[in-house]
């Protein structure tokens, strides 16, 4: 039972948000080497699996898990996705860079982000899932192996713009992303613009530049440089484009789908943009207003003070 254990959980990263000091960063665990050198008794195992409860019940709950105790484990070390990627994580992951690009993020974000609470601990799964970062209550799960590299042959059946993603450099965008969209969410309704929409995607884009290390706008926005080299080329008839369609007025949800979901390209407009330009325009506009008023924060656009009741004002101040 002891080789179910550590089969299981050598190579998922849970993160566990708690309200552990700024200073505090996430600590790696690699739950492999630690179920590995424990003895195999019963009653150590049973301490290993109270140890891990908070990742094993998040597992249960979105169905990775069947069940939250060792017979639970062991169906998910004998499960396919697990017996065919936990070779391939061990073989082509870098661990100790991607904790290390992951926990000069978690330090980062409280100083950005005010009130912010920093995730405790990362431990480690494999993901059936499509979805590489999930937020279960207070846990965070990120799936290991969704980074293993755009040219990885397990991934080939994934669109182009999906599988660059999945580098392990871009880890640490996708759990800083993920954590301020679940500590600021969207809340809107059936009135709610597109352009509330745009500056509140632009303010979490802000927000993972400022917190990832050397961060680059094309990862933060899901480019390519080339790509993002074509919108800040266009990006002037972009504007003018959306505002003569009255776009930004839109409360369609098809309409700001097509603007902010990951894609294959922005099919809107005519000159074949690439996917997520509302993206590009929001983080442009939020930069914009920010840069010209030193009192205002990132997290202020967050807010729906911010993302809705500033937005015409954010909108007016931009002029590419």
């Amino acid at each position: 039972m002891l080789r179910f254990l550590s089969l299981t959980l050598s190579t998922l990263i849970v993160i566990i948000s708690g309200s552990a000091p700024a200073a505090q960063a996430a600590e790696l665990v690699r739950l492999d080497h630690a179920v590995s050198a424990a003895v195999s008794d019963t009653a150590r195992q049973q301490a290993i699996l109270d140890s891990l409860r908070p990742a094993i019940d998040a597992m249960a709950k979105i169905g990775i898990l069947e069940s939250p105790d060792l017979h639970g484990m062991e169906q998910y070390a004998e499960s396919r996705a697990f017996k065919f990627f936990e070779p391939e994580v061990e073989a082509r992951l870098d661990s100790a860079a991607l904790t290390c690009s992951i926990d000069t993020t978690l330090l980062r974000l409280p100083v950005i982000l005010p009130g912010f609470n920093t995730p405790r601990h990362i431990y480690g799964i494999i993901t059936p899932y499509n979805q590489a970062v999930m937020n279960v209550d207070s846990v965070m799960l990120v799936g290991l192996n969704h980074y293993l590299g755009k040219d990885f042959g397990a991934y080939s059946y994934f669109e182009p713009y999906i599988r660059r993603q999945k580098d392990s450099r871009l880890a640490p965008y996708h759990v800083a992303e993920s954590l301020v969209q679940q500590s600021y969410p969207m809340l809107a309704d059936s009135t709610t613009t597109a352009l509330c929409h745009m500056i509140h995607d632009g303010a979490v884009t802000a927000a993972v530049m400022a917190s990832v290390p050397e961060a680059s706008l094309a990862d933060a926005g899901g480019w390519t440089a080339e790509e993002l080299q074509w919108l800040k080329q266009h990006e002037k008839e972009l504007l003018q484009d959306i505002r003569e369609k009255k776009i930004l007025e839109s409360t369609d949800p098809k309409i700001i789908s097509q603007l902010l979901a990951p894609s294959p390209g922005t099919l809107m407009f005519e000159n074949h943009a690439p996917g997520r330009t509302g993206r590009y325009i929001g983080y442009r506009m939020v930069r914009s207003y920010l840069d010209s008023n030193p009192s205002a924060t990132i997290a202020d656009l967050l807010m729906p003070s911010g993302y809705i009741d500033q937005a015409p004002t954010i909108a007016q101040n931009y002029a590419p």
